[in-house]
């Protein structure tokens, strides 16, 4: 028996009928399920102070535009709001905190270590570092890397901090009454400065790698600036087929580069029985120690380490602990060592003094220049009226 086109057309309206009966209870049912789930969040989202928003799309109109201009909006709400400001990124809830105290309180806790899925982009730079490792992962590596950088280590290389600061002075100084950007400078005196104290590479054997190397970093962070903030740069897939994926190999392999070469390095030393000890020095006993109150402080899992560490030690530097650690106990694999290294050369760079210098001329004036003196010759440094500029000018 033949169909006509009229009963053809009756039966594919009435399966379509069928699919949207159906579909209309699921989609029901997903957002009653999706409320529930978010009612908690969102009721203590609500008892905090912040920028009133639009439903569904929360305050993500104002996390729109050129990376100045968010961030003028932000630090404008930052000061209406004080210590303490949420923000809806659509349905993605942030918290903004300005208050070091209560900084310290999120960051000091070794229970509340799971990252942001933000933290994913940085997977092909580093890896499973400390960064973005959790669990067991992160605790076993973080107590055994935190000694490196122990207070009293710190001190002991001072004098480094002083030469490698009075040579990038030197530097600035052939640029004679001349306007410049000193971001350059600063990053590539922080990573000769990095690679000499953590990685304990002699500044003899340091090459032109280190400015290479800095000015890969910061255009890896303006990759990774961009894939947070625009949507269509967030799948793999569609990230690779663009420049900026193209662009981002090529950097990896230039700060990986250098990685591998480092550790390459250390490990023939190494062989050599060449071990770096640096001596930690203790506390001049002319010298008044603040005593604080222990329940006037936060404790974190190093505390106890940390209060039974008296006197002059012989401590590893970094890079020659995780080796030791690698080749005698077996607690770290090549490729550990290398995402430990990437990890901390990365976060010793970006949070040097180079973005320290940049955010506190931005956040006094950005239209004033600051004048200060550094070992004899006077300078100024300031931002001109298009943001992000730096700038530095030796009177």
């Amino acid at each position: 028996m033949s169909t006509t086109p009229e009963q053809v057309a009756g039966s594919n309206q009435s399966q379509t009928n069928v699919f949207y009966l159906l579909l209309l209870p699921a989609l029901i049912l997903f957002v009653v399920y999706y409320y529930l789930q978010r009612r908690k969040l969102v009721r203590l989202a609500e008892k905090l102070p912040g920028p009133k928003g639009y439903p569904i799309i929360g305050n993500l109109i104002e996390l729109l535009g050129k990376p100045d201009q968010v961030y003028n909006t932000m630090s404008a709400h930052s000061d209406k709001y004080n210590t303490v400001m949420r923000v809806w990124a659509g349905p993605k809830l942030m918290v903004f905190l300005s208050d070091p105290r209560d900084v310290e309180l999120i960051l000091s806790s070794s229970v509340y270590i799971n990252k942001s899925t933000e933290y994913k982009f940085f997977k092909p730079w580093l890896g499973e570092g400390l960064l973005i490792s959790s669990g067991n992962k992160w605790r076993s590596h973080r107590k055994l890397i935190a000694p490196t950088f122990h207070l009293n280590v710190l001190k002991s290389f001072v004098n480094l901090f002083n030469t490698n600061s009075r040579a990038v002075v030197e530097k600035m100084r052939l640029e004679g009454g001349r306007v410049f950007d000193v971001h350059d400078y600063m990053s590539e005196c922080t990573v000769e400065i990095l690679l000499e104290t953590a990685m304990g590479v002699s500044k003899k054997t340091q090459d032109k790698s280190g400015f290479e190397y800095a000015m890969a970093v910061m255009k890896m962070c303006d990759i990774l600036h961009l894939r947070h903030t625009k949507i269509w740069l967030r799948p793999d897939w569609l990230f690779n087929l663009t420049r900026y994926g193209k662009d981002q190999t090529h950097l990896l392999d230039i700060i990986h580069g250098l990685t591998k070469k480092v550790i390459k390095s250390k490990k023939q030393e190494f062989s050599q029985g060449q071990k770096r000890y640096i001596d930690a020095p203790s506390t001049p006993e002319d010298v008044p120690v603040e005593v604080v109150d222990p329940a006037l402080r936060l404790r974190d899992d190093l505390d106890e380490q940390d209060e039974n560490d008296v006197g002059q030690k012989k401590r590893l530097a970094f890079l020659d602990l995780m080796i030791e650690s690698s080749q005698k106990e077996g607690t770290l694999t090549d490729e550990e060592i290398k995402e430990e290294v990437d990890t901390i050369m990365f976060e010793g760079e970006r949070r040097s003094v180079a973005s320290q210098l940049t955010k506190v001329s931005f956040r006094a004036n950005k239209n004033t220049w600051l004048t200060e003196t550094v070992d004899g010759a006077s300078y100024r440094t300031g931002l001109a009226e298009k943001s992000y500029v730096r700038k530095y000018q030796f009177s």
